[in-house]
């Protein structure tokens, strides 16, 4: 595996580790853009490890690029993905959502991202062996 493979799956990793003490801690918003990053940055590490650099911030876009590569990809992750998009903006900023975000977001949904993130690192490390 590329050294740079490797830098960002540890970053995504880390951004898991921090949405799930946000969540602990209540900041459920906090957690959910956590979320989204972590899955983009595994994402963005098959791209690096194909020797390609990616930049868009949407994991329904990076799954896509990824599919028409050849990878197989469930409809469930690209469901998975969608959502989690939406916390890029909505979680982070009031004109996003319409309103604070974090009147929007409880621990039900903080958790369900998570467990998102976590399905799309799985994707992400099994696509790199």
């Amino acid at each position: 595996m590329r050294e740079q493979t490797e830098w960002w799956l540890q970053t995504a990793q880390q951004d898991l580790d921090v949405a799930r003490t946000l969540i602990e801690r209540s900041y459920f918003a906090a957690a959910a853009f956590h979320c989204q990053q972590a899955s983009e940055k595994a994402l963005k590490a098959v791209f690096v490890e194909r020797g390609q650099n990616e930049r868009s911030h949407s994991n329904l876009e990076l799954l896509a690029n990824l599919r028409q590569q050849g990878l197989a990809i469930d409809d469930e992750l690209f469901h998975r993905a969608r959502k989690l998009d939406r916390s890029y903006i909505d979680s982070r900023y009031p004109n996003g959502i319409g309103g604070p975000p974090q009147d929007f977001y409880d621990q039900k949904t903080a958790e369900e991202l998570l467990e998102w993130a976590f399905s799309v690192m799985d994707f992400a490390k099994s696509n790199l062996s």
